[in-house]
């Protein structure tokens, strides 16, 4: 609904040095550092490059270790639609989740969608929530979420009893060519 409102966009990319720097003191002015705080300035430096790889988002999280946040993330996975791409979204978080991309063949597969109507029809409404890249390897596109732990917190969040989490494992193993090779 704000679609119309915005002037421009841009692209968050990983924080450089300095920003995340800038971030840790911003953090710690107004006492936010979280389970960082005992940490020494290096420890905190190196918690935002290697476990959140450098993403604001995540590194947020990470760092104050607040519910809202996972909130935040099932609210906005509540509101994709149509229903269809809510469902490929959480098939990608589901593998995701272990850091594997996961093919167009795959979710082809899986939602008995062809591609032509994924890219056409469903790959819109993910486009902020999906990375979609050209594997030159195994030639072939790839989906990613923004990152593995948004993946693991749509996973959890949505599926949030083990017997949901079962058949949606279930569901995706089914359909993984066992045979296939990148």
């Amino acid at each position: 609904t704000l679609a119309s409102s915005v002037d421009n966009e841009f692209e968050l990319i990983d924080l450089s040095t300095k920003e995340i720097n800038e971030l840790l003191k911003k953090l710690e002015d107004n006492q936010s550092l979280g389970h960082l705080e005992c940490k020494k300035e290096e420890e905190r430096l190196e918690a935002f490059k290697q476990v959140a790889k450098k993403q604001l988002l995540v590194a947020l999280h990470e760092v104050t270790s607040g519910k809202p946040f996972e909130e935040i993330i099932y609210n906005e996975f509540l509101n994709i639609t149509p229903d269809v791409a809510r469902i490929l979204y959480l098939d990608i978080c589901t593998l995701n989740r272990l850091n594997v991309p996961v093919r167009a063949g795959l979710i082809s597969r899986i939602s008995e969608i062809n591609f032509d109507y994924f890219k056409d029809k469903l790959l819109s409404p993910l486009e902020h929530v999906v990375v979609a890249k050209m594997d030159t390897k195994i030639r072939d596109y790839v989906y990613k979420t923004r990152h593995p732990l948004i993946a693991e917190m749509v996973f959890k969040e949505v599926l949030n009893d083990p017997e949901k989490r079962a058949s949606q494992l279930v569901r995706m193993i089914r359909y993984l060519n066992v045979s296939y090779q990148a």
